[in-house]
């Protein structure tokens, strides 16, 4: 985790898309703990979620054996999501130029 941030709940579950409700309640948790503007919360949700769904469709290839993990962390002045995935991964350093 990065220096001067701090883990405030933690969330995981199986890669199946019916756990996606799960993120919803944490966005509404989340939000309201730190007392995020209602503007920005569509934001967070939306983003949260497409986070989410990648780590299920993309990096578990929705395997229910598998599990994605979401921390939330925060420091002074912000606040953030970390979506981790238990997929192989790929070498981002050979990637063939999208352009």
């Amino acid at each position: 985790m990065k220096e001067g941030l701090t883990r405030i709940e933690s969330l995981s579950f199986s890669s199946d898309f019916s756990n996606v409700g799960l993120v919803e309640d944490l966005v509404n948790r989340v939000c309201e703990k730190l007392s995020i503007d209602e503007e920005l919360y569509g934001n967070v949700l939306i983003a949260l979620t497409e986070a989410v769904n990648n780590a299920i469709d993309h990096g578990n290839r929705q395997d229910r054996n598998l599990e994605v993990f979401i921390d939330v962390v925060q420091n002074d002045n912000q606040f953030g999501f970390v979506v981790k995935d238990m997929g192989r991964g790929f070498d981002f350093n050979n990637l063939p130029d999208p352009t």
